[in-house]
């Protein structure tokens, strides 16, 4: 479902009841709402900080009620918010990067996306746009603060259950349907079974074509596709199309105008140093990135755009085709910008 050009209006009584909002706060926060869905450089940690302590949960309600998934998909918006809420309250408070403000910025980018690029997502459905936007909550959802290869050499009793496999991903999927399953989370009470069989499969393979390790391996996925004239016209090439949207939402940081992106930069430095002293205190071998003693942030933070960032943008950008706001906006005033200040900072 594509996204109208113009905004509704999304107040809601019962969002607003439930979160505790009163109706003073609730007028408060709707200006924010107007851009949210078209605004590249959106803030999103001033709306977050105004709706604490359930950003995620509102901001994801809000979404699907301005795109009106419930009523498409005849879900329980009551059951639907317990939902999220319990998802909201997943998310460790203590982790600096994947917490659920990055969740919100990752469903923002999305939403910025679907709006400035309708022919390119025009295969997206109401199912497929619900999974889009929870798969941004699910990829990260009580996220340890950890990499997968930290779980895996602790031998935590995650990476024991699921064999060092896709650990993070494997957890995370398994919860999320356990929790639907409950009767005051499942929002599909008034769905056919096929209806949430078809949501877990899709999810599902979305969520598992997200692992880093599997990064290159779908972006040169998406960019073979890309030069075939008939792409997309099948239900592969849809789910191709959402996991390298939500890969994009999740690196788009480095993206954003040079503000906002040193906001993210340290979150995303800290992360990896508070693991690199858990890993010290353990003794265990320090992580590369992850020793505050040694690591020059600045470089690592210019190899993490050039190797990886760059790379996918292009092909991200040869998907999207010829657009002056993905070229000045994303690339040059954004991604070439934050990697030249950063340089700049390494020359001297």
């Amino acid at each position: 479902m594509i996204p109208p050009s113009h905004f509704r209006n999304m107040t809601c009584v019962s969002t607003a009841l439930h979160c505790r909002l009163s109706v003073q706060d609730e007028a408060n926060v709707q200006p924010y709402f107007k851009t949210f869905f078209t605004e590249w450089n959106y803030d999103v940690f001033t709306i977050a900080e105004m709706l604490e302590p359930n950003p995620l949960t509102i901001i994801t309600l809000k979404v699907f009620l301005y795109f009106q998934t419930v009523r498409a998909l005849s879900l329980n918006f009551d059951l639907l918010f317990s939902y999220l809420a319990s998802a909201e309250r997943n998310f460790l408070p203590d982790v600096r990067f994947h917490n659920a403000h990055h969740a919100v910025d990752m469903i923002q980018v999305c939403c910025v996306f679907l709006d400035k690029f309708p022919p390119s997502f025009s295969l997206i459905g109401d199912m497929d746009l619900f999974v889009l936007i929870l798969g941004c909550i699910v990829l990260h959802e009580g996220h340890p603060g950890l990499t997968g290869e930290f779980i895996s050499k602790s031998r935590h009793p995650r990476a024991i259950r699921y064999n060092d496999r896709h650990v993070i991903q494997m957890y995370n999927l398994a919860r999320t349907c356990t929790a639907i399953q409950d009767p005051e989370m499942n929002f599909f009470i008034h769905a056919e079974k096929d209806i949430f069989d078809g949501f877990r499969k899709m999810l599902i393979r979305l969520i598992m074509k997200l692992d880093f390790h599997s990064f290159f391996t779908e972006m040169t996925v998406l960019q073979t596709k890309i030069v075939n004239s008939e792409f997309p016209n099948e239900e592969e090439d849809k789910l191709v199309i959402m996991s390298n949207l939500i890969r994009f939402a999740d690196i788009s940081w480095t993206t954003r105008n040079t503000n906002y992106f040193f906001r993210w930069v340290d979150k995303f430095n800290d992360e990896f140093f508070a693991q690199g002293d858990l890993e010290r205190e353990m003794g265990m071998d320090i992580s590369p990135i992850c020793d505050r003693d040694f690591v020059d942030t600045s470089k690592v933070n210019v190899a993490f755009m050039i190797v990886i960032v760059s790379p996918f943008a292009r092909v991200f950008s040869a998907f999207l085709g010829p657009n002056k706001f993905f070229k000045k906006d994303v690339l040059e005033d954004g991604l070439e910008a934050n990697r030249n200040c950063l340089q700049s900072w390494i020359s001297n």
